[in-house]
């Protein structure tokens, strides 16, 4: 799929957020991996999504499971990265999708959501 510029933008300055020194991240809601297809190439990678279609170009390690119920040991990842995911759950979801992530991060989390978009 052709990202737009204002896409390309948004993917760039969410990796420039990332520590060069994080080794492993899990990004929740994962799709198609665009964020992490640009991550640094020394980072362990793995993806989660709700359905095995959207995840299938993912270029990491993959799972299949539900973001208010991670299939995944606590404190396992450097970094908890979810982009553009918590703005389509809702607010009792959310809540549990945020406790998890907090579970599951060893040091960072990432959150990313749109703002004035059209």
């Amino acid at each position: 799929m052709e990202l737009s510029e204002k896409e390309i933008i948004r993917i760039d300055e969410t990796i420039d957020m990332i520590p060069p020194w994080v080794s492993s991240i899990l990004e929740v809601g994962c799709g198609d991996g665009r964020v992490s297809k640009k991550a640094h190439n020394n980072c362990n990678l793995t993806g989660i999504d709700i359905e095995s279609i959207r995840i299938k170009l993912y270029p990491g390690n993959k799972l299949i499971g539900n973001i208010s119920n991670l299939p995944i040991k606590s404190k396992r990842f450097d970094m908890v990265l979810a982009c553009e995911v918590l703005e389509h759950l809702d607010n009792e979801t959310m809540l549990l999708a945020i406790d998890e992530i907090q579970r599951i991060a060893k040091r960072y989390i990432l959150i990313t959501v749109p703002f004035k978009e059209t």
